[in-house]
């Protein structure tokens, strides 16, 4: 832990053998930029999601894990928004976290994950999108939530 990441990450594997849970909330003080950043208690993630073929290089449970699950969350919710914006600024906020970290990467590993996220980022960022939007029953051309489909309806 240090001052950007005020809480320990705790987790747990999920028999799938590739994602893991977190067991408590989990933070990064991304201070004069997009500030305090919470990771909720459960949140699944895979960490940094590095092609197989990369492993030797760059596994996915590296020295850049803690801005992995942050990247994770805000790639998944979307929180600085839906657009080219956000997909960018959740690469920002990794290449920050990256640099903050307790034990920070090397700058070619760093540089080589945000070439990684350039390249085939855009297409997960999205693609989360489109997987978010089905799940919730929101149809595409018109853009409403149908109730049918609502979490937790019969």
């Amino acid at each position: 832990m240090n001052a950007a990441f005020p809480y320990p990450l705790q987790t747990t594997h999920l028999p799938d053998g590739r994602n893991l849970a977190l067991l408590s909330s989990f933070a990064f003080d991304d201070e004069g930029h997009e500030g305090f950043i919470v990771v909720p208690v459960a949140f699944v993630t895979d960490l940094a999601s590095i092609p197989r073929v990369f492993w030797l290089l760059l596994p996915p449970f590296g020295e850049y894990l803690f801005g992995a699950v942050v990247h994770d969350w805000l790639y998944t919710t979307r929180t600085l928004g839906a657009g080219w914006h956000g997909w960018r600024g959740a690469d920002m906020v990794l290449w920050r976290a990256m640099q903050q970290a307790p034990s920070p990467p090397a700058l070619w590993v760093r540089c080589a994950i945000m070439a990684g996220l350039f390249l085939g980022g855009w297409f997960t960022y999205f693609a989360v999108k489109e997987r978010v939007l089905h799940k919730l029953g929101v149809r595409r051309g018109r853009e409403r939530f149908d109730d049918n489909h609502a979490p937790g309806a019969e």
